[in-house]
């Protein structure tokens, strides 16, 4: 797999990538930047920090949505996937993405929402 670059927005007005997707791993901005992971993928969950750090997500994905913390304590997606980008609550609330991703896929666009959305602290 190679790195997945998530950007702020849309990419065409941000030439700097807000956080890579490096296998499991989202590192903040371009690879090799920070050592330490900001938040780790697994399964269908986004964790704070390295695997095993926290033992509750941060988000669940489900169906191209993404739920705050575990899926059934939120009724309501803080985003929804689209393609390669993300944008807030749910389909068809904004056509104002919030990130995008390149090449697309789903749990960096996830993670993208996690980032921008919820607080994330290093």
């Amino acid at each position: 797999m190679s790195d997945i670059l998530i950007y702020a927005g849309d990419p065409r007005r941000y030439s700097k990538p807000l956080a890579t997707r490096v296998g499991d791993e989202i590192f903040e901005g371009e690879k090799g930047m920070f050592e330490s992971p900001l938040l780790t993928i697994d399964g269908n969950h986004i964790y704070q920090g390295k695997k095993g750090w926290l033992e509750s997500p941060l988000a669940t994905v489900e169906e191209r949505k993404v739920y705050a913390g575990d899926k059934g304590l939120w009724e309501k997606p803080i985003a929804t996937i689209r393609g390669g980008q993300v944008f807030p609550g749910r389909e068809g609330d904004t056509d104002h993405p919030i990130a995008t991703v390149s090449p697309k896929d789903t749990m960096a666009a996830a993670a993208a929402a996690v980032l921008i959305l919820l607080p994330v602290q290093d």
